[in-house]
């Protein structure tokens, strides 16, 4: 045996060499994502596609709209503009099949999601152990996390990219030269951080108080001023799109906002609350809804532990009892106590996590974005927030327990092994983890079969069904309308109304505060309405429209019916 004082290797160049390596072996997985078969390239988030048609319809339009009749702001800017200028390029060599379109889309957030995990690999690698850096990427790059959320076609990659460009940026430059030159391009890389995930602004917020009040670097003083020239460039561009979008909508923020916070109202009437100010609105939403807490804490911890095999052990399964998650947590950080040395180990475990203490800023944005979004949109805690809505948490939580089980791991590596066989029994380890994932993510996820709702996304195929059906049965100039319109809307020739105002516009605002949707698509000349019979139910269209079924698909895996209804005019 030998001490840990010299005897540990996660931190050896050999390890960071073979460890970057291994985790270049996610590149061809996530870039395969672009060329699945349609059947499974479609299981995605409904909402990625309304990225995808807004960018494939700006050439032949020229403006942001889902449908081709309504304008829209409903999205995060930065991805939208990125999309749009590579739709608009590939409009320019003649590309225009929107079949294509979305396959280069995805493509491209592969690209950016890798960028982003090496990234993260780089800042841990300097700061914490090439353990840790090891564990952390690849958790976002094995796992679940290859498939089932940050190659979405969301902005969630380009998020993660420049909230982690701007975290290098600040540490490893500015911090180490801070100048007012540096200062300026914190700014602009904090501005386009918000710009990329509007909520991102409570992070600007979050990095300038800590570097002007709590960071150790120059003269207070001196990091008021660079605070200040880092702020005002970083407002100059989020309030040159604030002014824009009031400009050309008469309000400052998309329009998505408002939808969701007519959501928020509705969600929190039914359950008799006017707001979330009060104490028992945030139990009520803890009780209705602490599976999905528990699900959002334990799927990205266990990915965590990924390095210790918890995807073999667990079988893929994200949804492991909370309780559960907590006694593996106990685990590591007790068992590595019974080799005899627990003073030792715990010293060696609080200089770990202690090295993840200057990025409390990152802790402080999430906590800050979660209690304001849950303040402001708690219905959207259900899906949005635990899928694509926190990304800086998923990082948190998968980073915390990563450092924990590689922490136990180095330590009790380093006491019963010498350097050598450290080196290479982590490197065989970190090889077989790497060889079954390879081989686990075409068979778990593009197999066909489907086990589980939140992987293998059987409304996407109802939707795609639909869109057939409408492309092959209903005129080209036909105007459809959908509540989930992503999927339907990008695979229909017709032009597809989005009902629930994501990616419409105000002017659908007023008719869904007053809950007279029919009014709205009666005016605007919807001639059909398609959606999954609930979906259509819920919003008050079968109570306000005469319909007439004329498509009918049954979901056994959601246990309803996908319809599509020709409206035939008002419900006397």
């Amino acid at each position: 045996m030998t001490s840990t004082s010299n005897g540990l290797r996660d931190g050896s160049e050999v390890l960071r060499r073979r460890g970057l390596l291994l985790l270049w072996f996610a590149a061809p997985l996530l870039l395969a994502q672009a060329f699945l078969p349609t059947d499974q390239f479609i299981h995605r988030g409904d909402d990625a596609f309304y990225y995808f048609g807004l960018a494939a319809n700006y050439p032949e339009v020229g403006f942001w709209t889902f449908d081709r009749i309504h304008p829209s702001n409903g999205v995060q800017p930065v991805w939208a503009i990125l999309l749009t200028g590579v739709a608009e390029v590939l409009h320019w060599v003649g590309v225009t099949d929107k079949a294509i379109l979305s396959r280069v889309f995805v493509a491209l957030a592969a690209i950016v999601h890798f960028a982003s995990c090496l990234l993260l690999f780089h800042i841990l690698a300097r700061t914490v152990s090439i353990g840790t850096a090891i564990a952390s990427a690849g958790a976002f790059l094995f796992s679940m996390g290859i498939v089932w959320q940050r190659v979405w076609g969301m902005e969630n990659a380009l998020f993660a990219l420049m909230l982690l460009s701007t975290v290098a940026y600040f540490h490893f430059v500015h911090l180490v030269r801070p100048r007012t030159r540096t200062a300026l391009v914190l700014g602009l890389l904090l501005g386009l951080t918000a710009l990329t995930r509007l909520n991102a602004g409570f992070f600007v917020a979050c990095l300038l108080v800590h570097y002007v009040l709590l960071g150790r670097h120059g003269k207070f003083g001196e990091r008021m001023r660079l605070g200040a020239v880092a702020a005002v460039v970083a407002a100059v561009l989020i309030g040159g799109y604030l002014l824009h979008n009031l400009s050309t909508t008469g309000h400052l923020l998309p329009v998505s906002g408002a939808v969701k916070q007519f959501e928020a109202e509705r969600f929190l009437a039914s359950r008799g609350f006017d707001s979330m100010f009060n104490f028992d609105a945030w139990t009520g939403l803890y009780w209705h809804l602490r599976s999905r807490i528990f699900w959002f804490i334990t799927s990205h911890g266990v990915d965590g532990f990924w390095i210790a095999g918890s995807r073999l052990i667990f079988s893929q399964n994200s949804a492991i009892p909370i309780g559960l998650f907590w006694i593996l947590c106990a685990g590591f950080a007790l068992i590595p106590a019974l080799l005899g040395r627990p003073l030792e180990w715990a010293r060696f475990l609080r200089t770990r996590l202690g090295a993840l203490a200057p990025f409390g800023y990152v802790l402080a944005f999430g906590v800050t974005d979660a209690l304001v979004s849950l303040s402001l949109y708690p219905s959207q805690l259900s899906y949005a927030m635990i899928r694509w809505w926190f990304v800086e948490n998923e990082i948190v939580v998968t980073v915390v327990t990563a450092t924990l089980a590689v922490a136990a791991l180095a330590y009790v590596g380093a006491r019963l092994f010498d350097a050598r066989r450290q080196t290479l029994i982590a490197t065989l380890a970190l090889a077989g983890l790497v060889a079954y994932h390879v081989q686990e993510m075409p068979r778990f996820y593009w197999s066909g079969v489907k086990t589980h709702h939140d992987w293998n996304l059987s409304w996407n195929d109802e939707s795609y069904r639909a869109a057939v059906w409408i492309s092959e049965n209903l005129p080209q100039d036909t105007i459809v309308g959908s509540w989930n319109a992503g999927v339907v809307g990008y695979y229909s020739d017709q032009r597809v109304v989005n009902l629930d105002g994501l990616i419409n516009n105000y002017e659908l605002l007023p008719y869904l505060l007053e809950g007279r949707i029919g009014d709205y698509i009666l005016e605007q000349g919807v001639e059909y309405i398609s959606d999954m019979q609930g979906s259509i139910k819920a919003e008050g269209a079968l109570d306000q429209l005469e319909l007439e079924t004329v498509y009918s698909h049954h979901s056994r895996f959601l246990r309803e019916d996908y319809r599509i209804y020709r409206v035939l005019g008002r419900r006397p």
